[in-house]
């Protein structure tokens, strides 16, 4: 042992090292250490790292070499060629034993506190292990922590605690009652503060682990966690409330009774502290408790609505706090001189108050809804808006952005008193104030699409348009930014057409003044117009078309920095969107030859995350859609790779607790599956959905041409109708299925295994989709299936089994609407007007479901029961329609 050890010690003091040599060379003596003797290293690893004749640091590093190799899978070999446990958990039980008994010795006798929190971690890492199915338990762990809990000494009874917090298992079988009186004594220990830090954050671990039932009981342990947070310190309630945050958005009935206590005393937390001459205090703290304690009550708010619609005043008084977060600005004289400065300004960033108070603003509205929230409210915004304070001002009108979505409803009458309080502001002196201004406007034109723009056009266009003569670039940028959330809710082209001139000459003006990041935005926005504005743009395209192509085709200094290469994927966005809008006859000869710059662009693309990508794809959909048949030869240029997108499998990574989550980018995002963290590229998710958005467009335009790609396709389609991980793939793929068999008709393809394979597929979709919108687009993809082979060519077991899956879902959907029938009596307007839109989504189901029963019988047996489940609905279709316009 003393051998291993201290040939394990020279290994350890060159494994940390920045030398890259010395440490490879380090793993490479510690790998065959390990080949020759795995269970020794561990048990070697075990003394030193509770040996107190060894320095704090190695013997920290050295608990967690321990930890880190006993939980990985031990290398294969001859005797055990597929290794599955963890190594810990495939050595002999004699040295698994002496492991768990020395680490276990040294628990209570450690001096120092870092090295005896990591010895706690190695604890916990190997307990977790040993729960698991069919691995070895370790037998004394339970009992001789029940013994240490009552250590006189308070970091040995913290460091159980911690154990407890990050292996609860541990506790799962033990005597509920007996495990909430431990905790409740903890948060009471009279001797330590980081005693009740520890049980806080292990009663929350317990709660988060256990049964309803003992959940349920939980009250007096509850009351003795929200009796410690009235009692700590500021610089310790943030990670205490923190802690509290993941119990509240799954356990909220756990805070119910404590309300009344509970929310004034959390609101008083929220606000922000007080800015100083020193320190204006435009970024949240870390250490201060006003984020998360305004993040627990928002928690609640959202998975509690109706409870907190019912707490006096605490729609105001949340509100209060909210705007005081979105008022707090800083006075830089230089905002707004680049465009791309978000970074620079400190009360514009992901973690300043003015961003959180917008998202609170928002989270608030979401969850109280319009009747709540709006009238009150209201009251302060337009105190605001009216206010000599600039910064008031703004808060106002991000306020009016932030809340409309959620209160829509409610809002949209008061939209004519809403434009009355704020279109004046267009006057206002402070650029930041004018900046509100178009964001409102633009928030309001996508939140009342359609409405708002036929309501009110000319005061929005004048606003806007006006702004684009604004001298800093971040507002005029802006202006067009919201000139698009403006022509997105135009059904009408007439609406636009008396400013289309105006609008082309002040965007072409900063296409031809702007930075690149204003030249990007008024290139976006242009395509927008063209796109709004139908064949009315055609006036205008012999003189904007050659510009953009010479763009493409011209070299330039930055075309392949990053930013170069955004600019020139959005003026590829602009061609294709200008030449749908001015239709084929007009745009046909630049087509072609804009079809052959895309090629030279695709060829320059070669890498996946490249950001031109996404728009060579797209705008090949777009020259597409403008030459339809005539698209024909440039099919071999496209499909390979579109194919290649379609194909492509989510990229899933296990994020074990040491990685650094935000090391891996902003292209993955980390999800709970099961208990363990995913890591998904959405990258590679995008492109997928993308691909199958092309794929329909050149399925339904390319007809006989797309014969050859028919059966790869189908593959495509069929295998992604469980494309969980993107919606619109799965309702893409739904949506080719039946385009595609028009495809295999044309060619004389549709065959009896084809058939087989799409009804079996779509068949098996609907028997288990629980989500009416997606339930809907299938039953719509199968009867067009059926239209398309003819109904005497569906074989009776494929009409058996899908008659069988309706009959299931109508159950399943009966069954739902009965029990919302007998749950309404308790509800809220807001709780029942959630129902109802769930209600009109199933109605379109079962209405589709209905469409496609009649495709095989006018008069089919199940007609009768998607009926009756119909009538199920808790609000008849006339309350519906009353409700849609209130």
């Amino acid at each position: 042992m003393d051998a291993q050890i201290s040939a394990l010690q020279q290994i350890l003091e060159h494994l940390f090292v920045d030398d890259n040599n010395t440490r490879n060379m380090a793993e490479t003596a510690l790998n065959a250490q390990m080949e020759a003797n795995a269970s020794g290293v561990l048990l070697a690893l075990s003394h030193m790292g509770t040996s107190q004749t060894f320095n704090p640091e190695l013997r920290s590093l050295t608990l967690l070499l321990l930890r880190t190799l006993s939980l990985k899978a031990p290398a294969a070999s001859p005797t055990n060629p597929s290794p599955s446990k963890p190594l810990i958990q495939s050595i002999g039980p004699e040295p698994r034993a002496q492991v768990y008994e020395t680490l276990l010795a040294s628990l209570p006798l450690e001096p120092e506190t870092s090295t005896r929190n990591r010895l706690s971690d190695t604890i916990a890492g190997l307990a977790r292990v040993s729960l698991e199915k069919d691995h070895e338990p370790w037998a004394t762990l339970g009992a001789t922590l029940g013994g240490l809990i009552r250590n006189e000494n308070p970091a040995v009874r913290e460091s159980v605690l911690k154990i407890w917090e990050d292996a609860p298992g541990l506790i799962e079988k033990e005597d509920p009652a007996a495990v909430r009186g431990v905790f409740q004594n903890a948060l009471n220990d009279p001797q330590s503060l980081e005693v009740r830090l520890a049980a806080l954050r292990g009663t929350s671990s317990f709660l988060q682990n256990t049964s309803n039932s003992v959940r349920e009981a939980s009250g007096d342990l509850m009351l003795a966690v929200f009796n410690l947070l009235h009692s700590l310190p500021e610089d310790q309630q943030t990670d205490a409330i923190q802690t509290l945050i993941p119990i509240a958005s799954m356990y909220p009935s756990l805070f119910t009774p404590h309300l009344p206590v509970l929310v004034p005393f959390l609101l008083q937390l929220s606000h922000p502290p007080q800015p100083t001459a020193d320190e204006p205090a435009l970024e949240i703290p870390s250490d201060h408790p006003a984020q998360p304690a305004f993040e627990l009550l928002l928690s609640l708010v959202e998975v509690k609505p109706a409870v907190f619609r019912r707490v006096p005043n605490f729609a105001n008084d949340a509100a209060r706090v909210a705007i005081q977060c979105l008022a707090r600005l800083g006075d830089d004289a230089e905002w707004g001189t680049q465009l791309d400065d978000e970074d620079d300004d400190a009360d514009e960033g992901e973690g300043s108050w003015s961003v959180w108070g917008e998202e609170c603003m928002d989270r608030l509205a979401e969850g109280l809804g319009g009747k709540t929230f709006l009238p009150g409210t209201w009251d302060l915004v337009e105190g605001l808006c009216k206010g000599a304070e600039w910064k008031g001002r703004y808060a106002g009108l991000m306020s009016i952005a932030s809340i409309a979505e959620g209160t829509a409803k409610v809002m949209q009458p008061q939209l004519s008193k809403i434009m009355e309080l704020i279109c004046p502001m267009v006057e206002d002196p402070h650029p930041r104030v004018r900046f509100a201004l178009v964001h409102c406007l633009g928030q309001l034109c996508t939140d009342f699409e359609g409405y708002l723009q036929a309501l009110h056009p000319v005061d929005i266009l004048r606003i806007l348009l006006s702004t684009f003569h604004h001298p800093l670039p971040k507002v005029y940028s802006h202006a067009a930014a919201a000139l698009i959330n403006f022509c997105d809710g135009i059904d009408d082209p007439e609406v636009i057409s008396p400013y289309l001139d105006d609008i082309v000459k002040g965007l072409l003006g900063l296409l031809e003044t702007g930075s690149k990041g204003v030249q990007e935005q008024a290139v976006t926005t242009l395509a927008t117009v063209a796109n709004a504005a139908e064949m009315g743009f055609a006036k205008y395209y012999t003189n904007i078309m050659p510009i953009l192509l010479n763009f493409l085709t011209a070299p330039t200094p930055e075309a392949d920095d990053l930013q170069g290469k955004m600019l020139k994927g959005k003026v590829l966005e602009c061609c294709g969107l200008i030449g749908l809008a001015v239709g084929p006859e007009i745009f046909r000869p630049d087509a072609l030859q804009l079809a052959e710059a895309l090629k030279q662009i695709q060829a320059g693309v070669t890498d996946d995350d490249d950001p031109l990508q996404t728009y060579v794809i797209m705008t090949w959909g777009k020259i597409c859609e403008a030459l339809k048949e005539d698209f024909a030869p440039y099919l071999p240029v496209v499909m390979p790779s579109l194919l290649k997108s379609a194909a492509l499998s989510p990229e899933l990574s296990v994020v074990n607790e040491e990685d650094n989550q935000e090391e891996m980018g902003d292209n993955w995002d980390v999800v709970d599956i099961g208990g363990q963290s995913i890591g998904i590229k959405t990258s590679s998710i995008e492109q997928t959905a993308e691909a199958f958005e092309l794929l329909v467009i050149y399925a339904s335009r390319m007809g006989v041409h797309f014969v050859p790609y028919m059966e790869e396709t189908m593959g495509l389609s069929l295998k992604n109708l469980t494309f969980f991980f993107e919606e619109s793939v799965r309702e893409n793929a739904a949506t080719i299925i039946p385009i595609l068999m028009s495809t295999a008709k044309i060619g004389n393809a549709i065959t009896p295994q084809l058939l087989q394979t799409v009804f079996e597929k779509l068949t098996t979709c609907l028997s288990t989709e629980s989500d009416a919108p997606m339930l809907a687009i299938f039953f719509k993809s199968f009867a067009d299936c059926v239209r398309v082979a003819g109904v005497e060519n569906v074989s009776s077991e494929a009409k058996a089994s899908f008659e069988k899956a309706a009959e299931s879902q109508l159950t399943d959907l009966s069954d739902r609407r009965k029990l919302r029938a007998e749950r309404s009596a308790e509800w809220d307007e807001e709780e029942k007007e959630a129902a109802y839109s769930l209600e009109r989504e199933e109605t379109q189901a079962i209405d589709q479901l209905t469409k496609t029963l009649s495709v095989f019988d006018s008069a089919h047996r199940l007609l009768f029961m998607a009926s009756a489940c119909k009538d199920l609905g808790f609000a008849p279709s006339e309350d519906w329609e009353d409700d849609e316009d209130a």
